[in-house]
């Protein structure tokens, strides 16, 4: 379940930040989550690249007044501090301008957020991500988890913080960039750079004063006591909620304004028309399937899938406990295909982001539903995954690196196949998610105000 988040963004650009959140709460809180994420990385925005630097200082003591400074933060973590004058005055909006670095393009619905190199034209395995927050009023700008060791640099006159993850971590880099004038934090996730794209592209990047009218949406750090505090004020509850419905419910999906708003008006509707199940690919459109599922990785050189090793593990929260391997074990795997049938209930052409993910749920002895691979939650003890939560194929698929927003011509109907790569043992087990709060959903009606409900539906 590492790093799924990078997959997810919306169509509506202004939601980027949003999305990103909703991706790691995904991860870590809601479907499909196990709990290998820790409750820092709940807070962690996220997705891909940045790399390189002079290193000065590696778990050093902080000893920066004035801007920034890291500590070790327990066994595994890092604490990145912002600490600023008691009297500073910082500007209430900030524009943050972000220069495209050569070689590379800028992933179209990311807000200007995310970059691919267009050499690999992979635009969620290699390039950059940005997140521009502010620290909070302690001054703690971030957690970050499953640290090895963190190194200071100064890169564009600013000084930096890159982190060393632990040897099961180091699929995507993150460096932490300061901008004291404004009190803001770009945290940049990276992979497959060059110490040389790495500086230029944190050279591209500008965080000044902005206005009312003109300005970039940024969000803050807040802990975990903040956050209940919020929800509470707000009447929200915390715990998930599951309400299952008919496998051939249709959902009507409302829009949203320029500024993110959800207006209620109906835009697209999509109900399931059929489920099958595949042991072999070769029949589908070798185009369809996501980049993040290699075919190599996948399957055979017949098309037959590969068994998937299925792990046990003991997760820690990657600040003071890591992760432990207990068992591991290969099953067969199976491609499950769903069928939607797409409309367009506008007068207009339009692109229309695919929200659906799956999970193996099970009801516990409270008749409640938990996920199905948590073996114990007190000892954080549970299993990789049972599914791509992600989708791994979709028919239509949007063109270039709009993967999620396949195209619907004016009023038009039209059936879009999605997939996932499943265990197939655990098929009586599978769920269709959807998050009525995060994707706008306005029939069947939403029931709650609580934002971490889901619908389910049962696959087979």
């Amino acid at each position: 379940m590492e790093q799924k988040l990078k997959n997810a963004f919306k169509e509506t650009p202004s939601r980027f930040r949003y999305t990103v959140n909703s991706a790691v709460t995904e991860a870590a809180e809601a479907v499909p989550q196990k709990p290998r994420i820790s409750k820092a990385a709940k807070i962690l925005l996220a997705t891909i690249l940045i790399l390189a630097l002079v290193p000065t200082a590696i778990f050093g003591a902080s000893k920066i007044i004035n801007g920034i400074s890291a500590e070790k933060e327990g066994s595994y973590g890092v604490r990145i501090i912002a600490t600023a004058a008691p009297d500073a005055v910082f500007p209430e909006y900030i524009k943050m301008t972000v220069k495209t670095p050569e070689g590379f393009g800028v992933v179209p619905n990311t807000d200007g957020r995310k970059f691919y190199n267009l050499s690999t034209e992979k635009p969620y395995t290699d390039g950059f991500t940005i997140d521009p927050f502010r620290p909070n009023t302690n001054g703690i700008a971030d957690i970050a988890d499953y640290a090895d060791s963190y190194e200071e640099t100064t890169i564009a006159g600013h000084t930096a913080y890159k982190i060393i993850s632990t040897a099961s971590r180091r699929s995507w880099e993150r460096i932490y960039v300061y901008y004291e004038d404004v009190n803001v934090m770009v945290l940049i996730y990276y992979k497959d750079v060059t110490e040389k794209q790495l500086n230029d592209f944190i050279a591209g990047i500008t965080v000044t004063e902005g206005t009312a009218a003109d300005h970039t949406d940024i969000g803050s750090y807040y802990n975990n006591i903040e956050k209940e505090d919020a929800a509470a004020r707000s009447g929200y509850v915390i715990d998930n909620e599951y309400i299952e419905k008919p496998l051939d419910t249709e959902f009507t999906f409302a829009s949203c304004d320029e500024n993110g708003i959800f207006v209620n008006e109906p835009i697209v509707s999509c109900k399931v028309t059929g489920v099958r199940t595949l042991d072999n690919i070769s029949e589908l459109d070798q185009n369809g399937f996501n980049d993040l599922y290699p075919r190599d990785q996948m399957t055979d050189e017949n098309g037959n899938l590969l068994p998937h090793t299925r792990e046990v593990w003991q997760y820690g929260d990657g600040i003071t406990t890591d992760d432990k391997l207990l068992d591991s074990a290969e099953v067969d795997q199976k491609l499950l295909l769903v069928d939607f049938s797409y409309t367009n209930l506008t007068d207009k052409d339009m692109d229309v982001y695919i929200p659906w993910r799956l999970s193996a749920m099970v009801k516990d002895e409270s008749d409640q539903y938990r996920q199905a691979e948590i073996f114990d939650k007190e000892a954080n003890i549970a299993i990789d995954e049972y599914c791509s939560s992600e989708l791994c194929y979709m028919s239509c698929h949007g063109e270039g690196k709009s993967y999620y927003s396949p195209a619907l011509a004016a009023n038009e109907t039209k059936t879009i196949t999605i997939g996932f790569t499943v265990d197939a043992d655990m098929l009586d087990k599978f769920y269709l998610i959807e998050c009525p709060s995060a994707d706008n959903v306005c029939t069947p009606d939403y029931p709650t105000r609580n934002p971490y409900t889901y619908f389910l539906m049962k696959v087979l």
